[in-house]
Formats: C-alpha cells, structure tokens, sequence
C-alpha cells in the first residue's frame, strides 16, 4: 500500500507539473519571425547539376522576432515529386552567408521524432518545436541533408544572401559551391505572447531588395523591422518579406500571380496582424513593352489591378488582418520597361486609387517618398538606381517613411 500511495503521489506531481507546463505553453502562440515566398525556381537559379540529390546545403536567414522556442518551416510547394530530408541542424551564424557558425549553438530539427522528413509533393512541413533562442537580427544557420530531391525545386532565387552547397559526403567548406538563392526553406516561427503579430509585405523586386547587399540585409523591409524593435511600443511585430523580383499582380511573371499567393504567402502564417501590399509596376511595365500605344489596354489593365487589390482586402479583412496599400513608385527612364505617357497615366490613376478610395486601412505613399521633385516620373537622384529600383538610400528612406503608430498593438 506504502508502494502505491507512493507511485499515486508522484503520478499526481507530474501530472500538476505537465498541467503547469501546458497552461504556460498555452500563454503562448507561434508569430513568424522569418519567412520568404515560395516559388518554383527558374531553370538559371536551380541549384547547378550534380547538386541537387545527396547534398548538404547551408543557409542563414535574418530574424525579426525575439524568441527561445522555435520550429522551421520547410517547403516542396513547388516540387513535382517526394522531397527526401535527412537531417536539419541550425546554429547560430556567424554572420549572413557565412559557414561559420557559434561554437556550441548547433541545435538538430527533428519531424514527430524523426532525424529527417520526406515531404510531398506540393506540401510544406512544419519541424518540432525546439528550445533555440532567437535575437532580432542575429543571423540563424540552417543546414539540411537532402536526399533524393524532385526535378522542379522550390525556393526564393532573390534571397540576396549566400547559400553554400556541396556533395553530402564532403560537408560544406570554403571551397564549396555557393550562389545567393534560397531552397526548401519557408519560415522560422517563435512562441510569443498573444500580443506579438507579424506584417507580411506582399511586393515585387523593390520588396525583395534588388539592389541591396548582398549578404548586407539591407532591404527596406530590413530596415523597417529594425525601425520596429528600436521602438518599445512595436516590439512585439515582426516583418515578413513576401517580395519576389519580377512579380505581377494579374498574371504570372515571376514567381505566382499575387491573387493566387496570397492565402500561402499571408493567410497561412501564423498571427499576421497587416499585410502591406507593394505591386503593380510589372504589370504595367510588361504593358509598356508589348502595347504602349494601347489605351484601352492600360485601361483595362487599371480595372484588373484594382479589383485584384480588392481581392486581397477582402481576404486579409476575413482573417482579421489589416490591410495597407503602397503606391506605384517612378520608372521613367530605365532601360528595363520603356516609358509612355499611356503607362504613366495607368500608374497614376491606380496611386491615386490607393490614396483616395478608402479601401484601404491605411496608405503608404512610397510614390511621394521616392519621385524626383524637379520631374514626379523620375525617381529622386539620391535615391535611383537604375531608374527602377531604389539605391539602398532609397530603401531606408522607404522604411523611415512608414508611420510606425499603424502597427502598434499595446496602445490603450
């Protein structure tokens, strides 16, 4: 009877310390700190032949959340077959694109137990939760051993930030391949308290940093999310890059059209409380290329775009999510669209849209921060690149722009 009153009395111990235990955990909810949009990759971004099956490859990402417990999220959305994961380990970089990594911080990702995981065709994979502490803006290393991987490769060519790669049985050296892409990786979440939300940028190549350093993580969302963190009152908010270089509203570019991305991109992450949507000027530039005398096309191509971004509202508003628009910024002499007067007005008139109509929860009015006062159809020189993307002065003039007050979530 002592034997049993005894096994009772630690029974009941461990039962009150799993219920304790459990309400802490449910004091907490999964908030994205990182995340990339998911595409199938061009053919000139794959990773190069005799890379792709039994290899290692090591990638690091820049957080924007503070957290100790985490979990990644791994992606074949894209994939035409099975993705065969062998092994996952993340560690603490040393700094972004770098193989070196913390001694000592070197954490193994597990899969309902399991060292590795093959995910499905077209499925994304969420890891098991570990115990990892994230800081704001220290760079995480994500190394991962794939086994046979499916011929179409899911990832984010425009990572602006280097990726080694090597032979599985050789491990990742100096010497070994690299290329600025990212493969098969999603997100990184962190438990939270239920006052931390994330902001999803929905963009184009402005959003995904072209131009911007490689390896540098300075992308106006970069510099955004630090803005965010140096304030006490939006501390709780991570951005979410969700930007792809060539991207279009209406149709497929690059990368899949943004009516078609949004539930994936958005929806799907965990506690997104904004979503700000940056798109248009592929759209409209493609236009300038194969009809620039058409008006009724840029017309017509005027009404699509809006009723797309009116497409995005109402699904962002159906989850509770805010949701704000950014204008169209300048293209007016660079070599990559052709300027017209037809394009001009199209541009014009969807800004306008964005400004007046009310339909969106709040407007960022990137058109105003970046045209060149002395010719409004011009980026500011001090802010011009190429005459369609930003300088990286142009990027952090777009994220010292952003009103931060629209994000805070602990004001009474």
């Amino acid at each position: 009877m002592v034997i049993g009153r005894l096994f009772f009395c630690v029974t009941a111990a461990a039962l009150a310390l799993t219920s304790i235990a459990t309400a802490q955990t449910d004091d907490l909810e999964w908030v994205g700190s990182w995340a990339t949009g998911q595409q199938l990759v061009e053919e000139r971004n794959e990773l190069p032949d005799g890379f792709t099956d039994d290899v290692t490859i090591h990638q690091t990402v820049s957080p924007t959340l503070a957290g100790e417990r985490i979990r990644v999220r791994l992606s074949n959305e894209f994939g035409d077959g099975p993705l065969e994961i062998e092994r996952v380990v993340i560690a603490d970089a040393t700094a972004a694109g770098s193989i070196a990594v913390e001694q000592g911080s070197t954490v193994p990702l597990t899969f309902s137990g399991a060292p590795g995981i093959t995910i499905p065709q077209g499925a994304a994979w969420y890891s098991d939760p570990v115990d990892f502490t994230v800081t704001p803006f220290d760079d995480i290393a994500i190394t991962m051993t794939i086994g046979e991987a499916p011929e179409n490769q899911t990832g984010h060519p425009g990572s602006r930030t280097t990726t080694w790669f090597a032979a599985k049985e050789e491990g990742i050296t100096e010497n070994s391949r690299n290329q600025p892409r990212w493969y098969y990786i999603a997100g990184i979440d962190v438990l939270a308290p239920a006052d931390h939300a994330s902001i999803a940028v929905i963009g184009d190549s402005i959003t995904d940093g072209y131009g911007s350093t490689t390896d540098g993580n300075d992308r106006w969302t970069d510099v955004f999310a630090r803005r965010l963190q140096a304030n006490p009152d939006t501390q709780n908010i991570s951005v979410l890059n969700m930007g792809f270089g060539g991207n279009c509203v209406t149709r497929n570019c690059l990368g899949p059209n943004v009516a078609s991305r949004i539930e994936r991109d958005v929806i799907a992450h965990p506690n997104i409380g904004h979503v700000i949507i940056f798109e248009g000027i592929n759209d409209l530039g493609g236009l300038a290329r194969t009809a620039p005398d058409d008006r009724q096309a840029h017309d017509a191509m005027v009404g699509d775009i809006i009723a797309v971004y009116e497409q995005l509202i109402a699904r962002a508003h159906a989850h509770d999510i805010k949701a704000y628009g950014a204008t169209i910024t300048p293209f007016k002499g660079g070599d990559y669209y052709p300027f017209n007067e037809n394009t001009e007005r199209a541009r014009q008139q969807i800004n306008d849209w964005i400004r007046n109509s009310g339909a969106f929860d709040a407007v960022l009015d990137f058109d105003a921060i970046l045209r060149d006062p002395a010719d409004p159809q011009r980026l500011r020189p001090e802010y011009d690149n190429d005459h369609l993307h930003p300088s990286v002065e142009g990027y952090k003039a777009l994220a010292a722009a952003v009103t931060l007050e629209l994000f805070e979530t602990n004001t009474e």
